[in-house]
């Protein structure tokens, strides 16, 4: 799944596909799924029609936020190679704040919209567990 966003001249892809939680891991040596759940426990209000209001970016964390720059930064980089020559930081710093939250809302419903199922599991797993 792929999203362009515009911001006013510069134009932002992101993609998030099946890679990403592989890609995330190669790039900053972490499990996706672990570093979002507690965000999107938050945001329990989002729906795949991308209705949500995602203002309360402004009441997230430190470590919430740069978890957020950091799957921007990932979808960004899965979605154009040439950011891969950029660090997260010399590549969020061409743009503003209101930028990056911008890109980070987009990403959080981006992030959603790939990972939601229609179809409930036909059994129930009895799975560990991890803390």
């Amino acid at each position: 799944m792929e999203k362009n966003i515009n911001l006013g001249e510069k134009t932002v892809k992101l993609k998030a596909t099946g890679a990403l939680p592989r890609v995330y891991r190669i790039i900053f040596t972490r499990d996706i799924f672990k570093d979002m759940a507690p965000i999107l426990q938050r945001y329990q209000n989002i729906s795949v029609n991308g209705d949500a209001d995602l203002n309360l970016l402004e009441q997230l964390g430190d470590h919430d936020l740069e978890i957020l720059e950091n799957l921007t930064y990932a979808m960004a980089r899965a979605a154009d190679p040439d950011i891969q020559q950029l660090s997260p930081l010399e590549w969020l710093d061409q743009f503003s704040y209101r930028e990056t939250a911008a890109l980070q809302q987009e990403a959080v419903l981006l992030w959603v919209m790939d990972n939601y199922t229609i179809d409930n599991p036909k059994k129930k797993l009895d799975l560990p567990n991890v803390t």
